[in-house]
């Protein structure tokens, strides 16, 4: 048994154990004594380790080595066995229990193992996978396969006062709590205009991007009024323009350690940011007149991801 933000004496715990131990015996239940640990703090669950003080989930020293020099010897090769890249997957997929978001960049490492027959046929090792690997070892490097605990309930956008929205022809807009950013669509997509899924994906990646560090910690169920981005909730899709926001969202989301979701909610209830989307100034400032005098800097970064969309 693990209790989380329950602070309870020793004594208190075994105390308890024994009333628990007891009970399973006389119902029968079997107990395997070797694997009784405690009472303690810090303890191996499901092969991770869990430190109900420090709220945290670690994956143990000798599997997270393991997979970061694994990570490391795959970034310099060229080609490896369906035999090693499924090794590698298993490990990753392990340590998307403590570390989540991870699973989006699994995606791609996945995806290159079908139709390969034989353990040891070769596969190629893309740039595109190279990437995913890049972005598993910074984040194994940085954090150490450390993830917060996060809040138990989901926090509806709505409460944090955080909105996005795009505007087919026009632009996009997001606010959170009187800060804001908007902008218009490259001129050049009128000729070649992607669907709507990735122009309403933009503006949600963007407010996690400006904004991720006032979301550390916590599960953000983002509003939008369209039913296409149900791609956040599966972190895949198959376009790749949009698979390209929903890896720059989860990077945000791991290094922010925040889960994200969205929810349908019609257009009439997201006037603010319908308003910015539509680069409607006055009707802004109508609806918010004490919000910041001047939008947030958009990061170039996602500025490319438009330009080479």
């Amino acid at each position: 048994m693990i209790f989380v933000g329950v602070v309870l004496q020793v004594s208190k715990l075994k105390q308890c154990w024994t009333v628990c131990s007891q009970l399973f015996c006389d119902l029968g239940v079997p107990i395997a004594a070797d694997k009784v640990e405690g009472p303690s703090t810090c303890r191996k669950f499901l092969g991770l380790i869990v430190d109900t003080v420090a709220l945290q989930v670690r994956i143990p020293q000798d599997k997270l080595l393991e997979l970061k020099r694994q990570v490391s010897e795959f970034l310099y090769k060229h080609k490896v066995t369906l035999r090693q890249l499924q090794s590698l997957i298993g490990k990753l997929n392990f340590a998307c229990r403590a570390v989540v978001p991870g699973r989006a960049f699994c995606r791609r490492l996945i995806d290159a193992t079908r139709g390969v027959k034989r353990p040891f046929h070769h596969i190629r090792i893309t740039a595109a996978m190279r990437e995913d690997l890049k972005v598993w070892s910074s984040f194994l490097e940085t954090h150490n396969g450390i993830s917060i605990m996060l809040d138990e309930v989901w926090v509806d956008s709505s409460h944090l006062n955080l909105f996005t929205d795009a505007a087919g022809g026009i632009g996009f807009g997001a606010f959170f709590g009187g800060h804001w950013a908007c902008g218009s669509w490259p001129a050049g997509w009128q000729e070649n205009d992607p669907d709507i899924t990735f122009k309403e994906l933009f503006p949600i990646v963007l407010a996690v991007h400006l904004w991720g560090k006032e979301l550390e910690n916590q599960k953000v169920l983002f509003h939008c009024d369209n039913m296409a981005v149900v791609h956040i909730n599966r972190q895949t899709t198959r376009s790749p323009p949009s698979m390209g926001l929903v890896r720059a969202m989860v990077g945000a989301c791991l290094r922010h350690n925040v889960l994200c979701r969205a929810k349908h909610i019609p257009g009439t209830k997201n006037a603010v940011a319908d308003a910015l989307s539509r680069l409607q100034f006055q009707r802004f400032r109508a609806l918010c007149p004490g919000a910041d005098t001047q939008p947030a800097e958009i990061p170039r970064a996602l500025l490319q991801q438009l330009q080479r969309k």
